[in-house]
């Protein structure tokens, strides 16, 4: 199942990959650590990689969670909190 999502750095664009098969939905919220709603990303229905971009946006450098949720086509879901350091 989509173990271990992956994510990789590139400028302002985080990207979030699982090595699931295909038809997975990945669905990525950002949060402060205050719990505050940065932003919401969902990808679509069979992808397996997300690519949050962020550029042209106000970000404040700092540390943040993504909620990562995966879902199958079986309707079965998977949740991971990641842990996003930005830096300006």
């Amino acid at each position: 199942y989509p173990n271990p999502l992956s994510e990789r750095v590139d400028g302002k664009q985080f990207t979030f990959a699982t090595s699931g098969n295909p038809p997975v939905t990945l669905n990525v919220k950002i949060y402060t650590l205050a719990g505050e709603l940065v932003d919401t990303a969902v990808s679509q229905t069979g992808a397996s990689q997300l690519v949050w971009d962020f550029s042209g946006r106000v970000i404040a450098s700092g540390l943040y969670l993504a909620v990562v949720e995966t879902t199958d086509a079986m309707g079965g879901m998977q949740r991971q909190i990641k842990k996003l350091a930005i830096f300006h």
